[in-house]
């Protein structure tokens, strides 16, 4: 038993490694950075870089690293007229005292593409050169360090690899927490700052923008800019972005020597050792539960213990789990087996590990037993309760899986086990506002400003437009039915203009979309300096987009107003038809359908929709959409009937006011009268192409004083 099980364990730890080692490199969108490559820059304007190389994957044997930036190079954002986004306004009384102020500026991290290209060229120098940017002992990064390993020699890790910047590292931000943070005594101060508002999020790509605004008091203005004025080394603002990369550490090695000359050499004892072990664990008497016969060998054995003794050598075949471990102890305790596994880090992932390699252990030599066995040794089992706590208490029992030596078996094996953890490093940048701040003073002095709050130039007129309609949801996204997209809302343009003799004409306009509702809801506002004359009128127009290409109305139509809210209510309104026919008349009449045909006005202009009633569709009621005008009460209809003899007639048109539905009654009386049917027969012609047009323009202008009214 014991051969046969230490034998297969050699054959499955020679699959274990090979299988180990064959572990194709897994791909991932977030790059592991591998803090023992890391490389240090100061680029030509004094910006610190640190590069980090992407960690490698197994079976990646390449020289070349590529390499990622931290986040660094925490700066004003620019306009697109390259002007700083910042202001700092102080506001003054008549006296010239500063009553308040207000500061507000956008800022972003990342590298130009000037300094990626020093950076790289910075680092391909150091590659040829063969020496490592930064300390003489470079020390451990992240995780290494907190654990108190020791720092690397320069000797041992001197060369920076060869590589290239792939950009920006991956970075994320700490769940819903706060990850932007403004540092200062002032703003942070209620006494000092009346409202402080900020992004509250770090940006985690290149180029995002960060806002901060403040309200200041007479004295927090004067206190932020004193440090300034003074020519002080720091200023009372700092910013601070909390930010955490995937870091790949050496979490720990494993190895595994199989001493098979040992084996060899010393079977007959480990076989003693290992049966008296067993002996003491568990007695081949106390499984059966039989004293009768305690015979240890079957030459001299009574017949009536035979059934019983046969039993036992089942028993003596097969080992229960608790007897694996007990196996896989022993061959460590005798140094047959050698397990010897160093962790770096305190990490409950590393336990699954260990557990894996057991597991392995045990699957590779030994295989479960029988369910039909299974039950019987453990219905014998008198002390698996108290003993395990897995499979509901029950032990498992398993057999080997071979029962012969191989040429494995006389050879020292070694297998070695390397394994790495990903952990989420955080870290912080840091920037004071004094860096960027006398830059803005020299070159921009138009960030700066005093105003005087008496200043009529600083009175100001705001208008406000909002759309007013009852289904925005179907106007500004195109419907599923084709015939209707020509309705959907593509935009609506707001133009707005005020002429003031003494500063000029105001205009502006606006692009509201389904996109621009969704990010600013259903309003429009302008904000301009108000006429001194005291005269609040202005002029505005609206044009609305349709699906096709359609413009509404085709011409700029201004409309003056004074109000400072104006409610936008898009041309047409839509309006659901439901037309209602018996379909069992119509068999017995020999109609094979009956289009509702709809005239109505949209954008002005006569429109046309058929709403079909056919027994071969088997639906008596059907609705359809339409849109059409809002000074629009009602519309025009009429019915073209098709008849199975192949011909069609048409009755004559009728106004349906503030009603929505019409019943598609068989004309029996046209039908039935030869007359009358000659007449339907010849109004049919005008019922599909250019020619329906005309007709429901002309019947539109009949019901005119009928329909006309607006909603």
């Amino acid at each position: 038993m014991l051969k046969r099980f230490i034998t297969a364990f050699a054959l499955g730890l020679t699959a274990f490694a090979t299988t180990t080692l064959a572990v194709p490199r897994v791909l991932s969108a977030q790059v592991a950075l591998d803090e023992e490559n890391r490389v240090d820059l100061v680029l030509d304007d004094g910006t610190n870089v640190t590069l980090l190389g992407a960690a490698k994957g197994i079976g990646d044997n390449s020289t070349r690293v590529d390499y990622y930036y931290l986040p660094t190079g925490l700066h004003l954002s620019t306009g697109p007229d390259g002007r700083p986004q910042f202001l700092l306004m102080n506001y003054r009384n008549e006296q010239g005292d500063v009553s308040g102020g207000v500061l507000h500026f956008l800022m972003e991290w990342g590298l130009t593409q000037a300094q990626l290209k020093e950076a790289q060229q910075q680092l391909t120098q150091l590659c040829k050169n063969g020496v490592r940017a930064g300390p003489t002992k470079r020390p451990r990064g992240g995780i290494a360090r907190i654990l108190g390993l020791k720092d690397q020699d320069p000797e041992s890790d001197a060369k920076v690899p060869c590589g290239t910047i792939r950009g920006a590292a991956r970075v994320t931000t700490n769940g819903d927490s706060e990850t932007f943070r403004v540092i200062s005594a002032t703003l942070t101060s209620d006494a000092m700052t009346r409202s402080l508002v900020s992004s509250g999020k770090a940006p985690v790509l290149p180029g995002n923008r960060i806002a901060v605004a403040a309200d200041m008091s007479a004295n927090g203005a004067q206190l932020l800019a004193a440090p300034f004025e003074r020519d002080m080394p720091i200023g009372d603002l700092s910013l601070e972005l909390d930010l955490a990369f995937t870091s790949r550490v050496p979490a720990g090695e494993g190895r595994i020597v199989m001493h098979w000359d040992r084996l060899v050499t010393d079977s007959a004892r480990l076989t003693r050792e290992w049966d008296k072990r067993k002996a003491q664990k568990d007695t081949i008497y106390k499984r059966t539960g039989d004293n009768q016969c305690k015979w240890p060998k079957s030459w001299f054995r009574p017949k009536k213990c035979r059934p019983q003794m046969q039993a036992i050598e089942v028993q003596n075949k097969v080992a229960s789990d608790v007897e694996m471990r007990d196996f896989y102890s022993f061959l460590e305790e005798e140094e047959i087996i050698e397990l010897d596994f160093r962790e770096n880090v305190a990490d409950e992932r590393l336990d699954a590990v260990r557990e894996a390699f057991f597991q392995y252990f045990l699957d590779s030599f030994a295989e479960p037993i029988s369910a039909e066995d299974m039950a019987k040794l453990r219905s014998a089992d008198e002390t698996v309760a108290q003993e395990l706590e897995i499979d509901q208490g029950r032990k498992r029992y398993y057999a080997s899986k071979t029962s012969y030596f191989t040429q494995e078996s006389h050879k020292k094996q070694e297998f070695k086990l390397q394994y790495h953890l990903a952990y989420e490093r955080p870290f912080s940048v840091v920037q004071n506002i004094k860096s960027w701040y006398d830059d803005v003073v020299a070159n921009y002095p138009e960030s700066m400003a005093d105003v005087y709050l008496n200043d009529p130039f600083f009175q100001n007129q705001t208008v406000r437009f909002r759309l007013d309609f009852d289904a925005p949801q179907d106007l500004f996204s195109a419907p599923a039915d084709a015939t209707q997209r020509a309705s959907a809302i593509n935009y609506v343009t707001v133009k707005i203009k005020k002429d003031r003799p003494d500063a000029g004409e105001f205009t502006d306009a606006a692009v509201i979309d389904e996109d621009y509702i969704a990010e600013n809801g259903l309003f429009a506002q302008f904000t301009f300096g108000a006429d001194q004359s005291g005269d609040d009128s202005f002029q505005y127009m609206t044009q609305w987009s349709f699906g096709g290409g359609n413009v509404y109305p085709k011409t700029e139509q201004w409309q003056t107003a004074s109000s400072p809210a104006v409610t936008l209510a898009p041309p047409v309104t839509p309006r659901t038809i439901e037309v209602e026919g018996d379909l069992a008349d119509m068999e017995a009449s020999d109609v094979s359908r009956i289009n509702v045909q709809v005239a109505y006005r949209k954008f002005g202009e006569a429109s046309v929709e058929n709403i079909p009633v056919s027994p071969a569709q088997g639906e008596p009621l059907v609705s359809r959409t339409i849109f059409m005008d809002r000074d629009q009460n009602g519309y025009a209809y009429r019915l073209i009937v098709y008849r199975k003899t192949g011909d069609r007639i048409a009755t004559e048109w009728a106004a349906k006011n503030n009603d929505n539905y019409v019943y598609a009654a068989v004309p029996s009386d046209i039908l039935q009268n030869p007359d009358l049917l000659e007449q339907a027969k010849s109004a049919a012609s005008d019922a599909a192409g250019q020619a329906v047009e005309s007709a429901a323009n002309a019947a539109l202008e009949k019901f005119r004083g009928v329909l006309e009214g607006g909603n």
